[in-house]
């Protein structure tokens, strides 16, 4: 197989094998989304089909990669289409590209509508499917619950009037952070042992090391 100077194989449309153009409108990424939300977005800015997106960041010459590079060639694809920088891109929800198409139902369960206050900050009103961690239940800047059942806007309620909420997630997370810190933290070597071998005294001290207090008159000439 022969490669183009881009590092591709050639392929009959080299347009494919060039990056795309950056869009009229982007869309500001959300942290943990997942990437075909956020190409919807994207689309949506633009007034495109998801379709039309999606083939259009498609590279065909891309199969030669080892999957590792070819996550990362879809995430400069798709940075330089959004007009973003690759950092945000790259912290989007990159999922198994067979997790969905084994368990669709539960991997729908995977995810959840980011902080709606968060979003509204960035000019975003409609809900942004992310994949949170699973000790993500609070937004703590702006007090709302944002846990597995909260699935929509609605059910993201305000738990300012009920402070034990927000204190059992500061220790639930103060616990996490300690529990991370000592499973990464080396384990400590052991004291060393006294030996119980005798030295040998030095000239001038005592027989069991110490030093001798008066050695003139210990020592005669």
């Amino acid at each position: 197989m022969t490669l183009n100077p881009a590092g591709l194989a050639r392929s009959t449309d080299w347009a494919h094998t060039l990056p795309p153009r950056p869009l009229p409108r982007t869309a500001t990424p959300v942290r943990g989304q997942y990437y075909l939300d956020y190409i919807s977005r994207l689309a949506d800015a633009n007034h495109l089909e998801l379709l039309e997106l999606t083939e259009a960041l498609d590279d065909p010459a891309a199969v030669i990669l080892d999957p590792g590079r070819r996550r990362q060639h879809q995430q400069e694809r798709l940075a330089a289409a959004a007009g973003q920088p690759l950092a945000r891109i790259a912290r989007l929800y990159w999922d198994d590209a067979g997790l969905y198409l084994r368990d669709p139902d539960g991997f729908r369960q995977l995810l959840r509508p980011a902080c709606r206050r968060c979003t509204a900050r960035r000019g975003i009103t409609a809900p942004i499917a992310c994949r949170l961690p699973p000790h993500q239940t609070v937004c703590r800047r702006h007090r709302l619950w944002t846990g597995p059942a909260a699935r929509t806007h609605a059910a993201q309620l305000d738990i300012g009037p009920l402070p034990e909420i927000l204190q059992a997630q500061r220790r639930h997370l103060a616990q996490l952070h300690t529990t991370r810190g000592r499973t990464s933290r080396p384990p400590s070597a052991p004291p060393p042992r006294p030996s119980t071998r005798p030295s040998a005294a030095a000239p001038g001290s005592r027989a069991n090391g110490s030093a001798c207090d008066h050695p003139r008159s210990c020592h005669p000439n």
